[in-house]
């Protein structure tokens, strides 16, 4: 059985809550673990989900028991995930002050109690920084005519920005619909419909070139400059050590923070 990521676990219970609106999490768990051959424990899920807005999409009601008289009473349904998140008034003004005044690198925003404050590894904070000032001098967040819209949409830098957000986004339980219309009203588009599509293969070669170049920085730092071990881990023979979920590309922490003043947290998202 397959040890899944939690961005896949988030994925695939998003998909089945769709798909199958009254499932419970038992039934959910049970399915996931049959269709997909997933080695996942049930306190792992309930965390993840109780961690991110997925439960709270889903289209079922949930039940708790009354104590006063031992009824099941039917609680007030969550919101469907159609229902727009709630986005400040000027997105952009908003995202702009955040990246300069925040400890985090970006904020999502959430269908819950939360929004989220994120922090991508360092070097991937300057990329999207380098991004985030490209679309901003090419006028971000317009108003833009068509052309130049679809030209900003499709850009690079555009694709960087989606990639981070989304990766933030997944961990959390939103849809790509949720993202790309934060992303619309901070940026002045929506590049959903522009995204590249990539095969399993490409991907995992992306991957793959992401990780050696990065070994190959780290190993570069080691041998350059030893107090580098205060900072990269190392296995016992003193080369850099890797993990995917802290060291991959779209690697991101994210922080649940308070919506009223964006700063106020309460604890990592795991």
């Amino acid at each position: 059985m397959e040890q899944p990521t939690d961005a896949e676990i988030l994925d695939a219970t998003r998909a089945l809550y769709n798909s199958t609106p009254n499932v419970g999490r038992a039934k959910a768990l049970v399915t996931l673990k049959t269709e997909n051959n997933w080695d996942i424990g049930n306190k792992r899920f309930k965390r993840l989900l109780e961690a991110s807005d997925v439960a709270q999409n889903n289209a079922a009601g949930a039940k708790e028991e009354d104590t006063t008289g031992g009824a099941q009473q039917q609680l007030e349904p969550p919101k469907p995930a159609s229902t727009p998140i709630q986005l400040p008034k000027d997105a952009h003004a908003a995202l702009v002050r955040y990246m300069e005044t925040s400890i985090r690198c970006f904020r999502i925003y959430g269908r819950g109690a939360y929004d989220y404050g994120v922090s991508p590894n360092m070097d991937q904070q300057l990329l999207i920084g380098i991004c985030h000032g490209r679309l901003l001098r090419l006028g971000a967040p317009g108003p833009w005519d068509e052309k130049t819209k679809i030209y900003i949409a499709s850009s690079s830098e555009m694709y960087t920005i989606w990639n981070y957000w989304w990766a933030a986004g997944r961990k959390v339980g939103l849809a790509k619909e949720d993202i790309g219309r934060q992303l619309e009203a901070e940026y002045g588009v929506d590049p959903t419909p522009w995204l590249p599509v990539l095969s399993k293969a490409q991907l995992l070669q992306r991957k793959a070139v992401f990780k050696a170049k990065s070994l190959d920085l780290k190993r570069a730092m080691l041998e350059s400059d030893p107090e580098a071990r205060k900072v990269i881990p190392v296995d016992s023979k003193g080369g850099p050590v890797w993990d995917e979920e802290v060291h991959g590309e779209y690697a991101v922490l994210v922080v649940k923070i308070s919506k009223a003043d964006g700063v106020t947290e309460y604890g990592a998202v795991e």
